[in-house]
């Protein structure tokens, strides 16, 4: 897995088409993870770190695959994009006015002190 400290498009893309499980998770660096998801991508996310993906960005996608080795660019479909400062700015709402019950994990989850 060395090919992807400082990756190509290509060899981004070879790494994922050799996967076996359903869902996975690719870690990357940059300049690579940005031109990669930027070509992966059917219709990029409006956020507008997308194009320069700064350290810790999370793109999440689905395929209309069957298995890894069909993947091809173009085929991403977007389903979310967030960086650090989203989530900071998130989680501060959270914190400072937390709502009555949350969903963790599929579960709802009761914030009312016991």
């Amino acid at each position: 897995m060395s090919s992807l400290y400082h990756p190509r498009a290509q060899n981004l893309l070879s790494a994922l088409q050799s996967a076996t499980a359903p869902s996975v998770i690719l870690i990357s660096h940059n300049p690579g993870i940005t031109e990669f998801a930027g070509l992966l991508a059917r219709h990029p996310p409006s956020h507008d770190r997308f194009s320069d993906f700064p350290t810790c960005a999370t793109w999440i996608s689905a395929f209309d695959i069957a298995f890894w080795k069909d993947l091809r660019f173009k085929t991403g479909n977007t389903l979310d994009f967030a960086i650090p400062k989203d989530i900071t700015q998130e989680l501060n709402i959270l914190i400072k006015k937390p709502p009555k019950v949350m969903t963790v994990g599929g579960l709802q989850v009761s914030t009312k002190p016991a």
